[in-house]
C-alpha cells in the first residue's frame, strides 16, 4: 500500500519522529522541576547536566548549568543567575547572641531563650553553662567557664 503512497510513508515517519521527541521518555523534554523555570527560560538537558538561561536579580539574562540535576530531591531552584540544587543548601544557622563567650565556647545553642555552651574556665577545663534570656543582654561574655550577660 505505501509504494503507491510514498508521501504517506514520509509523513508517517515525521511523524513518529515528532511524538518521539515530545514523549515523556524522551531527554530532551525531561527537565527536573524547580522553581528556577518561573525565571529560567530554554530549559534543556545536555547529556546529565540540566542547561538555561537565567535571570540574576539584576534582571540580566546568563547562561546556567547543572550537573546532574536529577540529585536534587527538593527540586533546582535559579539564585541570581546560577542554577542551584535545593538539597544542597545549608540548613538556616540559628541566631545567637553576640559576645566574646565565641572565643572561648563550643558547641554553642539555644533551647528556647537560653543561651547553653560549654565553657573554658581559667583551669582550662570545659564546663557546661547556661544563660537565661541571652537575647536581653548587650552581649555575653565567658568569665572563667560561667555564660554573663553584659548589661
Amino acid at each position: 500500500m505505501f509504494e503507491r503512497y510514498p508521501q504517506a510513508l514520509s509523513f508517517l515517519a515525521i511523524l513518529a519522529s515528532i511524538f518521539a521527541l515530545l514523549a515523556p521518555g524522551s531527554a530532551h523534554a525531561q527537565v527536573p522541576g524547580g522553581s528556577y523555570l518561573r525565571t529560567c527560560e530554554g530549559a534543556h538537558m545536555n547529556g546529565d547536566v540540566l542547561e538555561a538561561r537565567c535571570q540574576n536579580m539584576n534582571g540580566h539574562w546568563r547562561r546556567a548549568y547543572l550537573p546532574r540535576p536529577f540529585r536534587c530531591p527538593s527540586g533546582v531552584e535559579n539564585i541570581d543567575g546560577s542554577l542551584r540544587c535545593v538539597a544542597y543548601r545549608e540548613p538556616p544557622r540559628p541566631r545567637l547572641p553576640g559576645g566574646s563567650y565565641m572565643n572561648s565556647c563550643g558547641n554553642i545553642r539555644m533551647d528556647g531563650s537560653t543561651l547553653i555552651a560549654s565553657c573554658r574556665t581559667r583551669r582550662g577545663h570545659m564546663v557546661e553553662s547556661a544563660l537565661p534570656h541571652a537575647f536581653a543582654c548587650r552581649g555575653v561574655d565567658n568569665i572563667d567557664g560561667a555564660l554573663m550577660c553584659r548589661r
